[in-house]
């Protein structure tokens, strides 16, 4: 007995001893200016990986509730891409013991955002998304966000934003709204409000953006000749039957308009969408040529409950081609899914390839299947094709024909 009571004596004692080099730690960390710099440091190089550099600067007031940091700094290969300056956080820091974060306001004098982040290296990591805390954040106040020529599109856009955020993490729940508008003499504003709560059933949608001639949303679309947009979509009601539209105005015409409805049923989520407008503006150049004039869809299927999808119908028609699609894809049972795509006039061309070499195929139609059971089907395909032009060598007038006994849908790899 007196053995166990010496060694729960020592325990003790050892745990007061590295309770106190914890508060000591934190103190030397948080309440002198040297230990906020190193804490600054440690903070950036835990941020920071092969392809992303973050630097923390000027940290203050850590456990105040008036958080301040001098500047921030987001880096990748290519060098900055945004830093914050004079960042304010009034906040809870001991609502983080709850997993909560909680700030009544959170502010930076100025916002630089020179382009957008390039892509890394490094493999993105898969799985469900979760949220480590919950967010809560009263009011967000921006007052000065300069966004560089890459972004604006002539120049530097001043903008400034306003709003809140909240984000619930179990169960998972989302509400925010949001104001931007320009604060450099140009017109244009962005307002959006958002609440997504599965548990409650519910999901509405409010998004109303415009901009004139020349704007920045009209430069990030790669419009020509930067015309004015206004964009609005709207949605509302229970998650289990949700309905939405939304319409995208390019120089005040009508260019796309667009309805969608999400329904669960027994066999796993439902969903329809319907569209009409001149699509192909907005499409990279290779595909262009499918979507020529005016292109109009209708697509409805389920995402079936075993993890595959059932198509009931998918039509598309532009003056050029007419596709239609139906069936179902089910890695965990039988799939049967038919393609076909027609062109209505002259032959389809289409450049494939790299840029550097280049591979033209004028096409006038092509089917394809797949059918059996399991993740890997059998799958025929077969094309119509007028002439193929690839390195200065032309072929004309061939029928194509791909057959697979077994093609693994999910790692698209399989005999031929």
């Amino acid at each position: 007995m007196t053995m166990f009571k010496r060694i729960i004596r020592i325990a003790l004692y050892t745990l007061l001893v590295l309770v106190a080099a914890v508060v000591g730690a934190l103190v030397v960390l948080t309440k002198t200016e040297r230990g906020r710099a190193n804490l600054a440091g440690i903070i950036s190089t835990v941020a920071s990986t092969d392809d992303r550099k973050v630097t923390v600067s000027g940290i203050d007031g850590i456990w105040s509730g008036a958080l301040t940091v001098d500047h921030v700094v987001l880096e990748d290969r290519q060098g900055a891409w945004l830093v914050a300056r004079k960042v304010a956080v009034d906040w809870s820091p001991l609502a983080l013991l709850s997993k909560n974060f909680s700030a009544g306001r959170i502010a930076a004098d100025r916002i630089e955002l020179a382009r957008l982040p390039v892509a890394g290296t490094q493999p993105s990591q898969s799985g469900a998304t979760t949220l480590p805390v919950s967010l809560d954040i009263t009011q967000i106040d921006l007052p000065e966000i300069a966004l560089g020529q890459a972004l604006a599109g002539s120049g530097i856009a001043e903008l400034a934003a306003r709003g809140s955020f909240k984000a619930d993490a179990a169960p998972l729940a989302l509400e925010t709204s949001l104001n931007i508008t320009r604060r450099d003499g140009r017109q244009g504003k962005v307002d959006a409000n958002i609440h997504f709560a599965p548990a409650d059933n519910k999901l509405n949608l409010d998004l109303k953006a415009s901009e004139p001639a020349g704007g920045i949303i009209a430069n990030l679309l790669n419009l020509p000749d930067a015309p004015s947009v206004n964009i609005v979509v709207t949605g509302t009601g229970p998650v289990a039957n949700w309905s939405g539209i939304g319409t995208f105005v390019v120089d005040g015409q009508i260019v796309a308009q667009l309805t969608g409805r999400h329904q669960l049923t027994d066999k796993g989520n439902y969903v329809e969408a319907k569209g009409d407008g001149d699509f192909q503006r907005f499409l990279p150049d290779n595909l262009k040529s499918l979507f020529a004039g005016r292109t109009s869809f209708d697509l409805a299927g389920t995402a079936i409950v075993t993890g595959g999808v059932e198509v009931e119908r998918a039509n598309i028609d532009s003056d050029a081609v007419h596709g239609t699609a139906a069936g179902i894809i089910d890695p965990n049972g039988a799939s049967d899914l038919s393609v076909e795509l027609a062109a209505k006039g002259p032959p389809i061309v289409l450049s494939l390839g790299a840029a550097a070499q280049p591979v033209t195929v004028a096409i006038t139609g092509a089917t394809a299947r797949a059918f059996g059971g399991g993740k890997a089907p059998i799958v025929d395909i077969g094309a119509s094709l007028v002439s193929v032009v690839a390195g200065g060598t032309r072929v004309d007038d061939l029928v194509a024909e791909i057959h697979s006994d077994g093609f693994d849908i999910q790692d698209r790899s399989g005999p031929v």
